[in-house]
């Protein structure tokens, strides 16, 4: 559970690490209206015919309300409602992109209007490809966005329609130059390990995405979740999985032109230019508190305690359409143990690695995966330098691996 927890936020903040994590908090509001499913995705997500949208806008903006009370009365980091709350926001999905530009503007003016949002905030939307015009940029802009995340995934047609993903290359372009223009703070996704793709046409989407000059760039391994529809593609035989070895190659490529461009590697799936890290989902990774807004998002309060609201929208939106102010989440208190995994899961993902003073500072102690640490330091899967003890560069694409190995 934990892993496919954290496999959702791959993006890291390595400046954060070593910094006070109680400092800074997001917000993270959940939309999770899709036009179809993409055939690897296993994140809540329903259709956009199977859910009233102004109605889940109204009871998200509700369940804000109800929930802004949770930041004075847990012992958490928020009691202090005269500053800043939220440095970061981020409009996840699901397809915000979808929302008409009376709805955007609603979410939008009630998060500022409810909490207490830093000068200077990092705000995040996701848009698919299909859906940006001028028209899209300018609400946008207009509403406090000042950073944009595009599922571009391939420049090539076959193998977006693989995925079945709705757009197709030619989108992906207008949509990249049209982002380029209003905003300049973009992240475009693309994957590798698709089905059919090849070297040459993985090496054809990431030159080309890097032409547009984002300011970010995620670069994901296909999954195959337990429950998607492309698993299910692939165990029938009708799709095939991408080798390891092509997976590899497909990998080193993006690392040395990320480089060539100037983009640093600042966790294993994402690439920056210097000072465009992603500073929300970097906070997930660092062990910064966050609260989760709207069915399926998830909260956590910088601690022990997680909670997973109920991935339901009809649910959803029949209980905050009720007076009765009663908790719509499940609540889990992390272990020791679950913490101790949690963290070198988060840490070792990141370029900066972790130092030893770090970790007992957290736990009090590092004897308790010195052996293993030692091991693997002595097998050159780990490296430590500059105090810092991290995944060796040539073995980054085994990385779950070797950190399961520490646990």
């Amino acid at each position: 559970m934990l892993h496919n927890i954290f496999i959702c936020f791959l993006y890291i903040f390595i400046n954060f690490a070593e910094s006070n994590i109680n400092a800074m908090a997001g917000l993270y509001v959940h939309i999770p209206i899709c036009r179809h499913k993409c055939l690897y995705c296993d994140f809540y997500s329903c259709g956009e015919k199977a859910v009233d949208a102004d109605a889940l806008i109204a009871c998200i903006c509700e369940e804000m309300r109800r929930r802004r009370k949770e930041l004075y009365d847990d012992r958490n980091l928020f009691q202090d409602f005269s500053r800043p709350l939220f440095d970061t926001v981020y409009i996840g999905g699901g397809t915000p992109s979808l929302l008409t530009e009376n709805q955007l503007r609603k979410l939008l003016r009630e998060i500022y209007a409810i909490f207490n949002i830093k000068e200077g905030a990092e705000v995040t939307i996701e848009v698919n490809p299909d859906d940006v015009t001028a028209d899209l940029c300018a609400v946008l802009k207009e509403c406090g966005v000042n950073r944009i995340s595009a599922g571009i995934q391939s420049l090539v047609d076959k193998e977006l329609l693989a995925v079945g993903r709705r757009h197709n290359a030619d989108t992906a372009r207008r949509a990249m130059g049209l982002l380029s223009e209003h905003f300049d703070n973009c992240s475009f996704d693309l994957i590798f390990g698709l089905p059919g793709q090849t070297f040459q046409s993985w090496k054809y989407s990431v030159d080309e995405v890097m032409a547009y000059r984002p300011k970010h760039i995620s670069c994901y391994s296909l999954m195959y979740e337990e429950g998607t529809a492309l698993t299910l593609l692939r165990d029938q035989g009708r799709i095939k999985e991408s080798n390891e070895i092509l997976s590899e190659k497909m990998f080193g490529y993006i690392q040395r032109a990320a480089a060539d461009h100037n983009y640093i590697q600042y966790e294993i799936s994402n690439y920056a230019q210097p000072g465009f890290e992603s500073r929300h989902n970097s906070s997930y990774w660092c062990g910064a508190p966050y609260l989760g807004i709207g069915p399926g998002a998830h909260s956590y309060d910088g601690d022990r305690k997680r909670r997973a609201n109920t991935p339901d929208s009809r649910k959803y939106i029949k209980h905050f359409s009720s007076v009765e102010d009663k908790p719509f989440y499940e609540e889990e208190i992390l272990s020791d143990a679950e913490l101790k995994e949690e963290y070198l899961l988060t840490r070792l993902r990141m370029r900066k690695g972790f130092s030893r003073e770090d970790y007992v500072a957290h736990f009090g102690g590092i004897d308790d995966i010195a052996p293993r640490l030692n091991r693997l330091l002595s097998e050159g899967l780990l490296i430590e330098e500059g105090g810092y003890i991290k995944i060796a560069p040539e073995h980054i694409m085994m990385s779950d691996a070797i950190i399961v190995e520490l646990f």
